[in-house]
């Protein structure tokens, strides 16, 4: 016998991407001089720099070996990182 999960009855009938990008084009069909910066997910618009793609490379290779193995990051982003962003950006 299969228990049915009636958290199931409880999600809502939309997906949030598809949410998004509707509401991205309703903006933009009433606004038409808008300019928009997408920043949706996985949405790039040049190939990724060798600076970026270097540093993916040495974070795979992190997450191949035990000793250097972190899993998920802190919800926030690291504290370095955002430190890092924070003193560029100032």
């Amino acid at each position: 016998m299969i228990n049915y999960n009636e958290n199931f009855d409880n999600l809502q009938n939309n997906y949030l991407f598809f949410e998004v990008a509707k509401r991205v084009k309703n903006y933009k069909s009433s606004h038409s001089g808008a300019k928009i910066i997408n920043l949706g997910i996985g949405d790039v618009t040049l190939p990724l720099c060798d600076v970026v793609v270097n540093a993916m490379h040495e974070a795979v290779d992190e997450l191949s070996k035990d000793e250097t193995f972190k899993g998920y990051g802190p919800y926030e982003g690291y504290e370095t990182l955002r430190n890092s962003i924070r003193d560029y950006y100032k």
